[in-house]
C-alpha cells in the first residue's frame, strides 16, 4: 500500500502529464495487487513478495491497456490481469512432475505449522503428531511430503526420491517430544531452551528475566515429570540413564 507522503512525493515529481495520470491510476489501484498476492499464497509455496512483483506487472499492463469504452469496470478488469500475471508465473516455472494440489497444499499446511510452533519455542512435532493436527492419515501426510520433495529440483548425481531410503525412526525421541507436551509451560520453555537448545542458565534466565538460581528448581521438576511419565509409558530406559 502507498501512504500520503510518498503519494504527495509522487505528486512534486517533475514528470509529463500522461506519465503522471497513469502513475495515479497505478497508485489507486495498487491494493488489488495486494489482494491478488494474498490470496495465491494460500494456493502454493511461492514467496509472497515474489507474487507481489508479479501481481504489480498485471497491474501496470492493465493500466496501460484498459480501455474505458469498453464498459468495463476498471477495478474488475485490473484484478483479472494482475491475477492472470501470477497465474503465467507459476505456470512458466511449474515443475516438469505435476504434483496434485491437494498433496502440495498439505505439504504446505504441514510446514507452516512446523514453523509455528518453532516461532513459539515449542518442541517440534513428530509426522505422525502432525498428521493428528492436521486431521489426514500418517500415509497420507508421508505421501505429501514425497511429492513436495521430488518436485524440487536436484542435481543429476542426487538419489531419485522415489529411491531414497526411509529416515531412520527415532522412538525415544518421538516419545520425548510427545511427553514435553504434557510438561507445565514453564517447565517446557525451560527443558527445551535449557537442554535441547544447548543455551546456559544464565542466557534462559536473561531472555525471560527471572533469576538464574530459580530456574533449577524448575528444571528438577520437569525432569522428574519426564521420568514419572517414562515410567508410565514403559520408557525406562530414560530413568536408567538418569541415575
Amino acid at each position: 500500500m502507498i501512504n500520503q507522503q510518498h503519494w504527495r512525493q509522487e505528486q512534486r515529481r517533475p514528470l509529463p502529464d500522461a506519465v503522471r495520470h497513469r502513475n495515479q491510476r497505478i497508485l489507486q489501484h495498487l491494493g488489488l495487487a495486494h489482494l491478488v498476492a494474498k490470496r495465491q499464497r494460500q494456493q502454493g509455496p511461492e514467496e509472497y513478495d515474489d507474487l507481489l512483483q508479479e501481481a504489480c506487472l498485471g497491474l501496470i499492463a492493465g493500466v496501460d491497456r484498459f480501455d474505458a469504452s469498453r464498459g468495463l469496470k476498471p477495478s474488475s478488469y485490473l484484478l483479472s490481469r494482475a491475477n492472470g500475471q501470477v497465474m503465467h508465473y507459476r505456470r512458466d516455472r511449474a515443475a516438469t512432475l505435476r504434483i496434485p494440489w491437494r498433496l502440495r497444499d498439505l505439504a504446505v499446511q504441514a510446514g507452516r505449522l512446523r514453523d509455528g510452533l518453532s516461532q513459539e519455542s515449542q518442541p517440534p512435532l513428530s509426522r505422525q503428531a502432525l498428521a493428528r493436527r492436521l486431521g489426514v492419515t500418517d500415509t497420507r501426510l508421508k505421501d505429501a511430503f514425497v511429492a513436495l520433495q521430488c518436485a524440487r529440483s536436484q542435481s543429476l548425481d542426487a538419489v531419485p526420491c522415489e529411491l531414497a531410503e526411509e529416515p531412520t525412526v527415532d522412538r525415544q525421541r518421538d516419545w520425548l517430544v510427545q511427553a514435553m507436551l504434557e510438561l507445565d509451560p514453564e517447565q517446557r520453555r525451560v527443558l527445551q531452551a535449557h537442554l535441547i537448545d544447548r543455551q546456559s542458565l544464565r542466557e534462559v534466565a536473561q531472555r525471560q528475566n527471572v533469576r538464574a538460581g530459580g530456574l533449577r528448581s524448575v528444571i528438577q521438576a520437569g525432569i522428574a515429570r519426564l521420568q514419572d511419565l517414562a515410567e508410565r509409558d514403559g520408557e525406562l530406559s530414560l530413568r536408567s540413564a538418569s541415575l
